[in-house]
């Protein structure tokens, strides 16, 4: 959806003049993958007249709080958010909480997408035989295939690219096509 977020500027001096006011959004303490402590998401300069006040607006929408993730394009990684208003990112004066909801995981097929984000978008039904048999190969039993997995085999096998899975097993010809004919289709 969309977060529309309004602040009122007042001019407090003896002249007119001009402000301009930024909006920034920071991501949640913990995240996924590292992001900057607030990122620029909006800026409108606004001219005010001695005393007057003027209601300055900006429209967030789903882009706004994601990120890019190779492999599989811009995410949102939900959690508690802050949006801030300042005149720079050293001097903020206005924030406020919005909880953000996770996009969901899609994956874009691309040389370099790994096993283990093939497994965490519930997609391992696609490399069956091969999974099976890496998992012997690697010593791998029902552990979790994760990059962080405490068991080396788990984790070589999860940050494995699909590309290179011939170089340990022979694979049928059109392996990798259908790979991603399968995840463009999801």
């Amino acid at each position: 959806g969309e977060l529309t977020v309004s602040v009122d500027v007042t001019n407090t001096g003896t002249r007119a003049g001009s402000h301009v006011v930024q909006l920034y959004v920071a991501p949640p303490v913990r995240t996924e993958v590292p992001r900057p402590v607030h990122e620029l998401k909006g800026f409108e300069r606004v001219r005010l007249e001695p005393g007057e006040t003027a209601t300055v607006t900006f429209t967030l929408d789903d882009r706004s709080f994601a990120y890019y993730d190779e492999g599989r394009g811009w995410r949102v990684e939900g959690g508690a958010y802050t949006v801030e208003i300042g005149s720079s990112s050293r001097a903020i004066a206005l924030t406020a909480p919005v909880a953000v909801s996770a996009s969901p995981r899609k994956i874009v097929y691309s040389d370099w997408l790994t096993v283990g984000e093939v497994v965490a978008a519930g997609k391992a039904e696609l490399l069956e035989p091969y999974l099976s048999q890496m998992k012997n190969v690697f010593g791998v039993g029902d552990t979790e295939l994760s990059s962080s997995s405490e068991h080396m085999g788990a984790a070589m096998v999860a940050n494995l690219p699909l590309h290179s899975i011939a170089s340990f097993m022979p694979t049928q010809d059109g392996f990798v096509e259908k790979i991603r004919r399968a995840l463009s289709d999801s």
